[in-house]
C-alpha cells in the first residue's frame, strides 16, 4: 500500500490538465462544494477515495464522481520519484 502525501509534504503538486469534462476542478468555484480524491503515481483519481467534503448543490455531487472519472493530472513528484496526493478542490459545472 502506498501513503497518501498532502500538498505540502510533496515537492511538486498533482496539477489538473484541463480537459474539457465538466464539472471541474476551479480555484474560483465555490467553497461550499468541494471534494477530496487521491491522485495515484500514474496521475489518475483513485476514486474509491472519492468523498465530498462539502456542497450546497446536491446535484453536482453525481456529476462530480462522473467527471472525475475523466480527470486527468500531473503528478505529484518527491525528487525523481511519482507519488499519490491527497488532493482537495472546489468543484463547479
Amino acid at each position: 500500500m502506498q501513503q497518501n502525501y498532502f500538498e505540502f509534504q510533496v515537492e511538486r503538486e498533482a496539477k489538473y490538465t484541463a480537459v474539457n469534462v465538466s464539472p471541474h476542478p476551479s480555484a474560483t468555484a465555490s467553497a461550499s462544494n468541494l471534494v477530496q480524491v487521491v491522485i495515484d503515481t500514474a496521475a489518475v483519481p483513485d476514486l474509491v477515495t472519492f468523498k465530498v467534503l462539502a456542497t450546497a448543490d446536491t446535484g453536482l455531487i453525481r456529476a462530480s464522481v462522473a467527471a472525475a472519472r475523466r480527470w486527468r493530472f500531473t503528478p505529484a513528484m518527491i525528487g525523481s520519484r511519482k507519488v499519490c496526493q491527497l488532493f482537495q478542490t472546489p468543484v463547479e459545472r
